[in-house]
């Protein structure tokens, strides 16, 4: 069950009603948030529903509904898959940047926090570069060991998100390097894509 920890609204396409005009006036999803290529499509519903908070609309929730949603990631691959859907990321930050600081990445205690296994993927792929070659040029060998404890510490931490599904265990090294691929990726996409709005606007 998901639970808000705070009363930011929550727009996921599965619990979400919109009046008609309200929905016109913010020109619906952002085509953009699909990637034909790669078929990856993600961030759709936040960037509506931060397009609505910009436009003024005002955002209800009912307590007494109860909204069931289908188990995700189910398939062997589906931790890769989730990974590579964060191609989409920067985008959001670039049209919504106050909003995306806010509520995606979360400021807490002086400091910016992700989702816990997104951090955890990008110091994943960091400490394990740095601890190959730490090892490989024989120098700072213990910190190359350290470094290398840290990338297996933080890929526990993505484990955790499938509940340590042994059955996953296999494609969860994977997991860090797509997801940092994606975040550069995405990064040249939302350069290409504001640049275009910005001359056709």
């Amino acid at each position: 069950m998901h639970r808000q920890r705070d009363d930011a609204p929550l727009y996921l396409p599965t619990n979400l009603f919109v009046r008609r005009d309200v929905y016109a006036k913010a020109g619906g999803y952002c085509e953009d948030f699909f990637d034909p290529g790669t078929r990856v499509y993600f961030r759709e519903d936040s960037d509506f529903g931060f397009t609505l908070e910009a436009l003024g609309a005002r955002v209800v929730s009912d307590p007494a509904l109860r909204v069931e949603h289908p188990v995700e990631h189910q398939r062997f691959w589906d931790p890769v898959r989730w990974a590579r859907r964060h191609l989409m990321d920067p985008l959001l930050a670039a049209r919504h940047p106050q909003r995306f600081r806010d509520r995606i990445e979360v400021p807490r205690a002086g400091a910016v926090h992700r989702a816990p296994a997104d951090r955890a993927a990008v110091a994943g792929v960091r400490g394990r570069d740095v601890g190959v070659r730490g090892v490989v040029a024989a120098r700072a060998f213990v910190l190359g060991g350290e470094l290398g404890l840290v990338a297996l510490l933080t890929l526990a931490m993505i484990w955790a998100k499938w509940r340590f599904d042994p059955r996953r265990l296999a494609v969860l090294p994977l997991v860090p390097i797509m997801l940092v691929v994606s975040l550069v990726q995405g990064r040249r996409r939302a350069d290409r894509i504001m640049r275009r709005a910005a001359r056709s606007g």
